[in-house]
């Protein structure tokens, strides 16, 4: 029998174009960073993620990712003011067509540059892209054609739910998080795209944002993949699942205690995280540790296995403490 890994949904490609403006800077620089013991050193281009300019908006949410001294109070009063620019001119739109809609697409943009840097971001650098996401949904602005908060078309307000789009994109997509090529930029996947998705959500889940408030609803693939018949692990499927245990190993713990379940799959079954599956990851992730495996002996996948065990660990042992 053919050994198997974790089985992940494709969308096709979207036809949805959005206007990229393209920065004329060519500078390099070199990075070095050591983040969580993870250190690495690779060459960042000030205009790496012109492609994810969709936008005012998305030119705002680079510009604050890519220059040291962009704050992100700054790029959260910019996009603020743009939502308000956009507020006005919908007044003149087409209210039975939510696509003639200045605020439909302001959103879209914003939730597309979000989502792409997300993906593209190194796992262990994204504390700006965070906190701008977490600042933004604290956001409110006032309809300036009507007295109350501004809401879109689908009567979501700005902030306090839009930054849950950018989730929502994801969602469509829930397990590979295969987006189509327009959303999440220009280049190719370099092969860690998921996992640096997946330590946002992560880090999300771990602050209860919004719908994580209920439980780690996209985290069943990669938490759950090591209990499928005559599965063989991958280097993919093991960083992916490491993401989970560096970035939100509390809130795993948790919902792996109280049974958090949810309705997958076309015949929407049932599945659900058990108490008993939290030593069996830690005795998967030490099997893992030292593997001579050519999908898991490199030092990257293996310093993350360490990081994974140590937040394991951590958790454990403030959890017996406790008791």
């Amino acid at each position: 029998m053919l050994n198997q890994r974790c089985e992940y949904a494709t969308l096709e490609s979207s036809t949805h174009k959005f206007k990229k403006n393209r920065a004329a800077s060519h500078l390099s620089r070199s990075l070095s960073t050591a983040a969580d013991g993870v250190k690495v050193t690779e060459k960042a281009l000030p205009d790496k993620y012109d492609d994810l300019r969709f936008g005012q908006e998305g030119e705002t949410i680079v510009d604050m990712i890519t220059q040291d001294d962009y704050s992100v109070a700054r790029a959260v009063e910019a996009i603020a003011a743009l939502t308000s620019a956009a507020a006005s001119a919908a007044a003149s739109s087409s209210p039975d067509d939510p696509t003639d809609d200045p605020l439909y697409y302001h959103a879209d943009n914003v939730a597309l540059a979000i989502h792409g840097l997300s993906r593209r971001l190194r796992h262990d650098r994204q504390s700006k892209l965070i906190d701008f996401t977490v600042r933004l949904q604290q956001q409110t602005v006032s309809d300036p054609i009507r007295t109350g908060v501004l809401k879109d078309s689908y009567r979501l307000s700005f902030w306090t739910h839009m930054p849950e789009l950018g989730i929502k994109i994801a969602d469509m997509s829930r397990d590979k998080l295969t987006l189509p090529q327009a959303e999440v930029g220009d280049v190719e996947d370099d092969g860690h795209q998921l996992e640096n998705f997946t330590a946002w959500l992560a880090r999300l889940s771990e602050m209860e944002f919004l719908a994580y408030k209920k439980g780690i609803t996209w985290s069943h693939p990669a938490l759950t993949c090591i209990f499928q018949k005559n599965y063989q692990a991958t280097g993919e499927d093991v960083r992916v699942m490491c993401m989970w245990f560096i970035y939100a190993p509390k809130k795993v713990w948790s919902d792996a205690q109280k049974r958090r379940a949810q309705k997958v799959g076309l015949v929407r079954k049932t599945e659900s995280f058990e108490p008993e599956h939290w030593p069996k990851w830690k005795q998967f992730l030490q099997q893992c540790q030292g593997s001579a495996s050519e999908e898991l002996a490199d030092d990257y996948t293996q310093e993350l296995i360490g990081l994974a065990l140590k937040s394991i660990e951590e958790v454990e042992g403030q959890t017996f403490k406790s008791k």
